[in-house]
Parts: structure tokens; C-alpha cells; sequence
């Protein structure tokens, strides 16, 4: 487990930033139309970008997408039946690959983000994310905790996303801009149809094994596992 001091990254010297630009430590992770590469979507590679200390401009720069907006247009959210809650929903199609919105929030160590999912009421907004870039069973990751909603804030478009087992829309993946410290952001792993809610599947990032908690998951997927993922 990791949960380490924070480093901040040097800026690159580029004018046209490549495979060869130092800020990208796993390669371009995007395409011209600012698309996410393959590789990246499925392959499990963390994503950097170029940040404020780069001499690359931020309106060219191919690398600079996460931080270039908030999130995609036309999200909106409405009530869910069956006792879900809220969802996020899109009115426009979203492309396989778009960058779609972040799990914004106040970040956590691990022991609060736990007590937090676990004393909450109904609906808590902890995302307690895992990175494995090891073989090591024994490795537990990089573990990124964040609560989206301390103290009863406005709930950002990223905690409205529900879960979904097996074969959701969404793909959370870090991204590291200018730090150490991640941010944990969607992408359309699929061409989305307007009008679609948007899912993930809560595990992703956690293990290869699905721990399952004590509350029933209401996706209606067919690879239901009947639980909610545990998430710790």
C-alpha cells in the first residue's frame, strides 16, 4: 500500500510533445482527436500529462486533456427507479475513448476513507481506488481514497455515476498532471448512445477478485454478481 509524500514532476522543454516527451512516462495516451489510445483504455496504463510547468502550449499540446475541461457537454443527472438514487445521464453521444468527467473530491488516508464508507448513512460518496502496475499478489497497490461529498457539498458529476457489474460504459483510470497524486478520471470504454446512463464497475482497479459487500446491487446487468463490490 501506498500513500506516499507528494512529488511534483519537472516540466518537459518541448515544443511538440511525443512518445519522447519526459512527462509521458507510459507513452502518448491520446490521439489527435484527443481520444483515448487503446492501449491505455484497456491495457491498465496509468496516464500523465503535460502540466503548468511545461514550455508546450496548452491549447496544442495533444497530452493536455484532462485538465483542458470540466467534463463532457450535455451530462445531466435525474432519479433512477428502484431505490438507486440519482444517475448521470447523456443527451449527446459520447465516442469510445472521450474523457468524460473526475471523481472530484477532498482526498483521504485510507483508515478515514474506510470509517467514512462504513459510518455513513444510506448513500456515501467515498471512492476508495487501488492501482496494481505489480505481479505480486502480495502488492496491494497505490491507493487513492477521495469523498466527494464531505459535510453535505454538492455532489459532483463523478459520484452520480452507479455501478454496473461486468460490462459498464465507463473506465476509471489515474491521471497525473504535474504530481504524484492522481486524479481519478472516466472514459467511454464504448461508443454511448444519447440518453444512456452512464456505469462503471466499482471494483475496477481494486483486484482481480470481486469482494463482495452486504448490499444489493440493483444494475440489472447479466453478469449481476447480486452484491455491491466491497471496495476497501
Amino acid at each position: 500500500m501506498s500513500e506516499s509524500p507528494v512529488e511534483h514532476f519537472e516540466g518537459c522543454q518541448c515544443w511538440v510533445c511525443d512518445d519522447g516527451c519526459p512527462c509521458l512516462l507510459s507513452g502518448t495516451a491520446y490521439t489527435e482527436d484527443r481520444l483515448l489510445k487503446p492501449q491505455f483504455l484497456h491495457g491498465g496504463l496509468p496516464i500523465f500529462e503535460c502540466h503548468d510547468a511545461c514550455r508546450c502550449r496548452h491549447s496544442s499540446c495533444v497530452s493536455r486533456v484532462v485538465q483542458s475541461t470540466e467534463h463532457f457537454p450535455a451530462l445531466y443527472s435525474r432519479s433512477v427507479e428502484d431505490e438507486v438514487g440519482l444517475g448521470l445521464f447523456t443527451s449527446i453521444p459520447i465516442p469510445r475513448g472521450s474523457y468524460v468527467c473526475e471523481y472530484r473530491g477532498e482526498l483521504l488516508p485510507h483508515d478515514i476513507a474506510v470509517e467514512r464508507s462504513v459510518t455513513a448513512n444510506r448513500h456515501h460518496y467515498v471512492m476508495i481506488f487501488r492501482e496494481f502496475y505489480q505481479p505480486d499478489p502480495q502488492d496491494r497497490g497505490h491507493i487513492t481514497c477521495i469523498d466527494a461529498a464531505p459535510g453535505g457539498r454538492p455532489i459532483p458529476f463523478g459520484a452520480l455515476i452507479n455501478h454496473r457489474c461486468g460490462s459498464p460504459y465507463l473506465t476509471p483510470i489515474p491521471v497525473r498532471t504535474g504530481c504524484s497524486v492522481p486524479q481519478i478520471c472516466f472514459f467511454a470504454n464504448r461508443l454511448i448512445a444519447a440518453g444512456e446512463q452512464l456505469s462503471y464497475d466499482y471494483n475496477d482497479g481494486n483486484s482481480a477478485t470481486v469482494e463482495l459487500s452486504q448490499k444489493v446491487c440493483r444494475c440489472k446487468s447479466e453478469q449481476c454478481r447480486g452484491y455491491l463490490p466491497a471496495g476497501r
